[in-house]
């Protein structure tokens, strides 16, 4: 099929730059890195000739786009290339499993939630799994009894004062959970929740907001991608004309919702003013603290150290490092930056057996500067970075890993 990108892959001047950049072509020679890939592979696609089967070793971390210098879309001309790959040659299975959660949970959720945990992190189970491309020794996160959007409905049902606060429209926000949080980790959504109604907020959660859709992308599935994205569109455009901010607690989501419709589907209608009403929650409360409006009150015992990790998909959108700076503006929190580059996961990628060493050795630099840092946490925005650190640090130097607005809630006095 034809693409339109915002920037031909002409304006490539092969520099060489994002190669240069790339963690996955500095620990495979698997992968003959973006440039080849995306911008030179695109223009001998656009001459008939077949993909590069080292285009499937791309972890859409997006670090080629942060390097070039002339802004060329290369992950968005790696991902087209992938969908188009695979419209022609269907994925295996594994890639369907590890680009659906959102939907294996709802088919899953009739069993009882310890047998269907139990049952995927059975031994037999996880072999079998392995067998079909998905790496034994990456740990899988574990489903939840309710999903986070359900549990909150069934809260605001039971409290009648959240259902006042909803009256008044200028305190009013509309968050994205994510199909993470609300599958995986719902207490995330509810720290954010709570962190949020502290500052006079009352959330709105939506029953039509899905998945994002970016697993989906990474993994080749793009019509299902498009499908989440009008979905999330339409419900976009609502807030938007209602004027209703809405947040989002994972970068990869808001990349997504504020960016990459738009550049991967621009079909759908006003995607381009996605980005005026979406927020990232850390920047959100962060510009609360900093501009004297938060009300809340802090403690100021147990002081306690952290080290800040800067997903990929939040350096891409250039926002600074909002998690970072907001846990710099808690008392008695002493918090530094990592800087040790991108943990490896980056989404599904990490979980599939040819990735899985490449992943960990990509994370290893990030795992070492954790371990030697002494600081009792890690924190960081992106739930699937979350699990990566987990995995790959020392056993030995216990340390939480959590996202900063938790950090933030547990420094609360309520």
């Amino acid at each position: 099929m034809a693409v339109h990108y915002h920037k031909s892959p002409d304006a490539c001047v092969a520099c060489t730059t994002c190669t240069a950049y790339c963690p996955v072509a500095a620990h495979t020679q698997n992968y003959q890195g973006p440039k080849l890939t995306a911008p030179a592979g695109e223009r001998f696609r656009l001459l008939g000739e077949p993909d590069d089967s080292s285009l499937s070793y791309c972890s859409n971390c997006k670090i080629c786009d942060m390097s070039c210098p002339y802004n060329v879309p290369i992950s968005v001309i790696n991902m087209m290339a992938r969908a188009d790959y695979c419209a022609k040659n269907p994925p295996p299975l594994r890639d369907w499993l590890v680009a659906h959660g959102e939907l294996l949970a709802n088919l899953t959720s009739i069993l009882p939630n310890f047998l269907r945990n139990w049952v995927m992190n059975s031994g037999f189970v996880r072999s079998i799994l392995d067998f079909m491309g998905i790496a034994k020794e990456m740990p899988l996160p574990n489903f939840v009894a309710k999903t986070f959007k359900q549990a909150y409905k069934n809260k605001l049902k039971s409290n009648k004062a959240d259902a006042v606060a909803a009256a008044d429209i200028n305190k009013t926000l509309v968050y994205f959970p994510g199909c993470y949080v609300n599958i995986y980790e719902p207490q995330t959504g509810f720290d954010v929740v709570e962190v949020l109604k502290q500052a006079g907020y009352h959330v709105i959660v939506p029953d039509n907001f899905c998945c994002c859709g970016l697993p989906l992308v990474a993994n080749g599935y793009m019509r299902a991608a498009k499908h989440n994205a009008v979905k999330n569109s339409a419900e976009l455009d609502k807030w938007r004309n209602e004027g209703i901010p809405v947040l989002t607690s994972c970068p990869s989501c808001g990349l997504m919702l504020k960016r990459e419709y738009g550049e991967l589907f621009p079909d759908i209608a006003g995607t381009e003013h996605n980005a005026k009403n979406i927020y990232d929650v850390c920047e959100f409360i962060g510009s609360l603290i900093e501009s004297g409006c938060w009300k809340g009150s802090f403690r100021t015992d147990a002081p306690i150290s952290a080290i800040y990790h800067t997903p990929c998909h939040s350096r891409v959108q250039g926002c600074g490092k909002p998690g970072l700076q907001l846990a710099l503006n808690l008392p008695n929190v002493s918090a530094i930056d990592a800087d040790a580059g991108c943990c490896g996961m980056s989404g599904s990628y990490g979980f599939k057996k040819d990735k899985y060493s490449i992943a960990m050795n990509i994370g290893s630099s990030l795992f070492q500067t954790i371990d030697a840092s002494g600081a009792q946490c890690v924190i960081t925005e992106c739930g699937i970075c979350q699990l990566q650190i987990r995995h790959g640090i020392s056993k030995k130097k216990e340390k939480r890993v959590m996202h900063p607005i938790t950090l933030l809630k547990e420094r609360l006095i309520f």
